[in-house]
């Protein structure tokens, strides 16, 4: 009978803890950020080719920039105040910052590659609505507010984002095919 140590439990629990920030930031804005921009791309285009490559050079292009700028913000913020620098945690953040942030865009990507582009749009859309008010529901618990609640919050302020991400798809396919 395996025996499940509390020490790791705990100390991955604390990790987890210590990296919400980056955890959240990078699965909100890959969620939000990939949506916006293949939505657009494809509501404008309805090439699935089109939309498949330009989510996966945004995917792969954004996670290492989130990544990046994860940790060089957390690096510059702690020599402002002066904090000693611990590099193990700033690469952390850094890694939660950009596989949370490949993660979701992956998720929202995902139906392209699945249904006809009609289909996956709608699906692309209703999948990220899930993800992201399971995301706040998630950090809801985690920060000990109502779940229910931060879910929500989540969904109204990252489906903001992306609906102006639609929209300017919308607009600029009008202004430019006239």
């Amino acid at each position: 009978m395996e025996h499940k140590n509390p020490d790791n439990s705990n100390k991955i629990k604390k990790i987890l803890t210590d990296n919400t920030r980056d955890i959240v930031f990078g699965f909100e804005d890959g969620f939000v950020s990939t949506l916006g921009t293949i939505t657009g791309i494809a509501a404008a285009t309805y090439d699935a080719y089109i939309v498949i490559l330009s989510g996966a050079v945004l995917i792969l292009v954004e996670s290492v920039s989130m990544a990046a700028g994860s940790y060089l913000s957390s690096k510059s913020q702690k020599e402002v105040v002066g904090e000693k620098i611990d590099e193990k945690n700033l690469l952390t953040g850094a890694v939660f910052m950009g596989v949370s942030y490949l993660t979701a865009g992956s998720v929202v990507i995902l139906p392209y590659l699945l249904f006809r582009i009609d289909l996956a749009i709608a699906a692309s859309i209703i999948l990220t609505i899930i993800s992201l008010f399971l995301l706040g529901a998630v950090k809801g618990e985690i920060i000990k507010k109502p779940a229910f609640r931060s879910g929500l919050e989540m969904l109204f302020i990252a489906f903001t984002a992306a609906a102006i991400g639609f929209f300017a798809g919308q607009l600029i396919n009008y202004l430019f095919t006239r």
